[in-house]
């Protein structure tokens, strides 16, 4: 009952063409209340670009004009939905990555990639500590739905190179995390 994007978002520009604000500065990003966006490590390689996408923020994930006309960031309940489609926490994550160690770091423990999902490691940019963290080791996703215990943190969703399940977190707004 659902179509998922094939890869991370990885677009500079609103779907009403302005730009997404880059942030590179450690405490820039800490202390972003609106939508930004930034790259793992600040890297300037094209491919790695192509291949993992952009970290966003909380507040740019979830304008209505960052994705294309037409979609729109899952929700928690989009995100359950698909999970207990693949048979629940425990099995989601595997179903979920792509295969091999390409991009993930061994052992990508259970990845099968049989629903076309290829969620990759892109890592993440934490707030909190001001740095980057996990490539290779943690795929993290934005939810749109706020966390209801802490109005500074959110819903995310996670798979990990070590393990076959998909978790489900909250994080603070200012955390960098990839968007399908």
């Amino acid at each position: 009952t659902q179509t998922w994007t094939k890869e991370n978002l990885r677009t500079t520009r609103f779907n009403d063409g302005t730009d997404i604000p880059k942030i590179t500065d450690g405490e820039d990003w800490e202390s972003a209340t609106t939508a930004a966006y930034c790259i793992y490590n600040n890297t300037i390689v094209a491919d790695s670009i192509l291949t993992f996408g952009l970290l966003y923020n909380w507040y740019a994930a979830t304008d209505d004009k960052l994705a294309p006309v037409g979609w729109h960031l899952p929700t928690e309940d989009d995100w359950n939905t698909l999970i207990t489609y693949l048979g629940g926490n425990q099995s989601a994550g595997a179903k979920l990555k792509e295969t091999g160690t390409s991009h993930w770091l061994y052992p990508n423990k259970g990845a099968t990639n049989e629903t076309g999902f290829t969620a990759l490691p892109s890592g993440g940019r934490y707030a909190h500590i001001s740095q980057y963290l996990f490539m290779t080791q943690v795929g993290g996703f934005w939810s749109s739905t706020p966390y209801p215990y802490d109005n500074l943190a959110a819903y995310t969703y996670f798979l990990y190179s070590h393990d076959a399940r998909m978790d489900r977190g909250n994080y603070g707004k200012q955390t960098g995390w990839s968007i399908r």
